[in-house]
């Protein structure tokens, strides 16, 4: 019965922390047989690997051989457009199916990021080769076009490696702010959170009919602030007025004064570099120059 007791405890134990075996078995210093055997109840582990699984998984030994399932349940579970978010005491946990799976949903979010990555990755190169190519053949507009390009790519590549998480769990005590945004046509509920020192995001796309449920289920937890939590309607229209307005201008310039277009060019870098450096700012914002306050109200105990 103790073994048992000591199998399922390592399994469920490993399953909180988002292990799989073999980050287990690297961690304790072990042979991932090893730790496949103490799992499935095979063997009884000496005194030493019992030390070295306990020490990694945040238990004392006899914790695990005395464990007795206290397996959580979340008290509400509210379904977003691809994600389901299970809200515990002192939790949100993210999944993509109605059952909670750490690795496997850990797993998903890491590979989705590892996409997203390789576009800008291919891309930074390309268009470096681009701008040396042009600088080459002395079209320098075009040089710092491609280069331009390049920097934005790369400043959106480290934006996504730095702050943005695929953990599956985030403590209410880490959050900063949780918002429902209405962008364009998606209705979205971000999440920021420090980790690792840094203010990370966490957004989900709302269906409409799931924004008020989720606001609902906010307040009443009173988790943070109604301000920080009422959709914001602020026109989106202005920005697409602004895009289509920017097109017509720059084609129409380029039109009638086609000898000019490195002008064009000249105002599509500088813009590209604005972005780049609001960019670089909010990480420098949600890194570096994070003040007190904000790692004070990460750090204190929510009361609800």
């Amino acid at each position: 019965m103790e073994n048992q007791n000591l199998a399922q405890g390592v399994k469920e134990l490993r399953k909180r922390e988002a292990l799989s075996q073999d980050e287990l078995a690297r961690k304790a210093g072990l042979s991932l047989r090893t730790v496949q055997r103490v799992e499935n109840g095979e063997t009884i582990p000496t005194a030493e690997t019992l030390k070295r699984l306990a020490s990694v998984l945040g238990v004392a030994p006899n914790e695990l051989i005395e464990f007795e399932s206290e397996k959580e349940v979340p008290k509400i579970v509210l379904k977003t457009k691809h994600e389901y978010v299970h809200f515990f005491e002192d939790k949100l946990v993210f999944s993509k199916t109605p059952d909670i799976n750490l690795v496997a949903d850990y797993s998903k979010s890491v590979t989705y990021v590892f996409r997203t990555l390789m576009v800008f990755l291919i891309s930074i190169p390309l268009f470096t080769a681009m701008g040396i190519y042009f600088y080459t053949i002395s079209n320098i507009p075009m040089a710092i076009y491609g280069t331009t390009f390049a920097f934005m790519f790369l400043t959106a590549a480290l934006n996504i490696m730095l702050f943005s998480s695929g953990s599956p769990v985030v403590s209410f005590a880490n959050i900063t702010s949780i918002k429902v945004n209405s962008k364009m046509s998606q209705n979205i509920l971000s999440i920021s959170f420090m980790e690792s020192g840094r203010i990370k995001q966490r957004g989900m796309i709302l269906e409409k009919d799931q924004v008020q449920p989720m606001m609902d289920v906010l307040l009443t937890w009173n988790i943070f602030d109604k301000k920080d939590m009422e959709m914001n309607k602020k026109p989106q229209i202005l920005k697409v007025i602004f895009f289509c307005l920017y097109i017509l201008t720059s084609s129409l310039f380029v039109f009638y004064n086609p000898k000019q277009l490195y002008l064009t060019t000249y105002l599509q870098s500088g813009l590209l570099l604005v972005i780049c450096f609001i960019l670089i700012g909010k990480m420098l914002r949600n890194s570096v120059f994070l003040n007190r306050d904000t790692i004070a109200i990460a750090n204190s105990p929510i009361d609800r």
